[in-house]
């Protein structure tokens, strides 16, 4: 099994269902969790809220699967990378990510978020399908 799952959010309710697939994951095999988020900083300069919300909710349905050992991440920059870059930093062996996030203004995750960390992950790589 897995001791370290890395999943990405967007706060989207797509970003939930991957979630729920990470804890279902996490509580089988005993693995922590780390949450993470990017953001445009310059698109969303007054997102610092939203992001904190956002977290606080991600972390809150994980401790209500049953997993303590939890942590969440907020960074600028693009998604893929930020979680990609987050995953080699504290030894995620599993990034879980949605296949589909938020669009419009709302967007915090920009690109194609899946398609990027599949291709470029050192660690591997679930895709849930959401829709």
């Amino acid at each position: 099994m897995f001791k370290k799952i890395v999943v990405g959010t967007d706060g989207s309710e797509t970003a939930l269902v991957a979630l729920r697939h990470a804890v279902r994951l996490a509580a089988a095999g005993g693995s922590s969790v780390e949450i993470v988020t990017a953001h445009d900083p310059q698109a969303t300069p007054s997102a610092g809220d939203a992001i904190d919300t956002l977290l606080r909710d991600a972390e809150a349905v994980v401790r209500e699967g049953g997993i303590s050992d939890v942590r969440t991440h907020a960074q600028p920059g693009d998604p893929a990378e930020v979680i990609i870059a987050l995953a080699d930093r504290v030894g995620g062996d599993l990034i879980v990510v949605g296949n589909k996030g938020m669009t419009g203004t709302k967007r915090f995750l920009l690109g194609s978020v899946p398609d990027k960390i599949s291709h470029h992950a050192g660690a591997s790589v679930l895709i849930v399908h959401t829709t």
